[in-house]
């Protein structure tokens, strides 16, 4: 047997030992995390959810309160996020109307493909809603997070539409701004894994092959919600809470959109932003006065940041909720419906045209 035939073979060999090892880790931890989940199916398919049908598109959604009191339409985080987390402000429904739904591909509304999942279509959704239910009196909106920023833009596209707007922790409403949120957050993904934190994820790689749901999307929203709520220092969200504390924060949800989540925020931050420049401009000369609420404890979209977005509007105010994070309105709900119920009983304010 020559030398070179000698050495293609033990190369073969380790080739060998190396593939049946990695099938043995993968079957282990295939079996090792066999078990019953599931993801709730979403709107379309399922006739027990509240629904909402607007643009020939079934959202999931609810409305609380009296019609005929003063509209309050509810933006919740993500993207991708759903409105769970903010059900909260359902008390203020004794003095107005409040409009909740999950945006298109996100929550249990019904998945689309990603062409759809654009900020000119969630403007569009959102017209929509204030079309509805605003009819010719307007509309006040309280957006959180990402919701917090599609208020942003619709005032920039709608302002007239518009009597107020509550603005929760945006965490950016331009392009540049969005570039070194996403840089200082490493675009959301941890920089490093300690062991266990590396062992956390793989386990939840395996479990999300045993995930079981209607639609196609099941394993990937499952997943994503739990990377969202690792509690680990590692987490880059971790410092938006108190203590750097994942369990100090407020995220019931019932369901991540995986897909949404990661079309929009790439877009948002690599074109023209969440608001164009042209909407920006007109953003500035809105004459309607919006309320930024931040959480002290926040130190990625806290106040600091939040200052630098009040520059964008001609009337801002600027309210810090203590103790709380980026979910401050589940965290400190009584602070910070007392805060919104303030800026809202606020003489009425008529339309704002340009």
């Amino acid at each position: 047997m020559s030398r070179r035939y000698r050495a293609v073979v033990r190369i073969l060999g380790a080739l060998a030992v190396g593939l049946v090892l990695c099938m043995a880790i993968l079957l282990a931890g295939a079996l090792s995390t066999i078990g019953v989940y599931r993801v709730p199916a979403t709107a379309d398919r399922d006739p027990d959810l509240p629904t909402i049908p607007l643009a020939g598109y079934l959202f999931h959604g609810q409305t609380a309160g009296d019609p005929e009191s003063p509209v309050i339409i509810v933006l919740h985080d993500g993207p991708g996020g759903d409105y769970r987390s903010l059900l909260p402000l359902l008390l203020l429904s004794d003095q107005y109307f409040l409009v909740f739904y999950d945006q298109r591909g996100s929550g249990l509304s019904p998945r689309v493909p990603p062409a759809q999942l654009n900020m000119e279509q969630y403007l569009e959704d959102l017209d929509a809603f204030v079309e509805r239910f605003g009819t010719d009196r307007g509309v006040a909106l309280i957006g959180h997070g990402f919701g917090a920023s599609l208020a942003a833009a619709y005032i920039g596209r709608h302002g007239e539409k518009v009597n107020g707007a509550v603005l929760v922790e945006p965490g950016f409403l331009t392009a540049s701004v969005g570039n070194r949120f996403m840089g200082s957050t490493s675009g959301m993904m941890p920089r490093r894994l300690k062991k266990n934190d590396a062992a956390w994820l793989i386990r939840s790689v395996f479990t999300a092959l045993h995930v079981n749901g209607p639609d196609g999307h099941e394993r990937r929203d499952w997943f994503n919600a739990r990377v969202e709520a690792m509690d680990s220092f590692e987490n880059p969200r971790a410092p938006l809470f108190c203590g750097r504390r994942m369990d100090s924060a407020w995220m019931p949800r019932w369901r991540v959109g995986a897909m949404a989540s990661d079309v929009l925020t790439s877009s948002m931050y690599t074109e023209d932003g969440p608001i164009p420049p042209a909407d920006l401009k007109r953003l500035a000369r809105w004459d309607g006065e919006v309320l930024f609420l931040a959480g002290a404890c926040n130190t990625v979209t806290g106040a600091d940041l939040q200052r630098q977005h009040m520059k964008l509007f001609a009337g801002p105010a600027l309210r810090i909720i203590p103790n709380a994070g980026h979910t401050l309105i589940g965290e400190q709900t009584e602070l910070t419906l007392s805060a919104i119920r303030e800026y809202l009983q606020r003489e009425p304010r008529s339309l704002h045209f340009f």
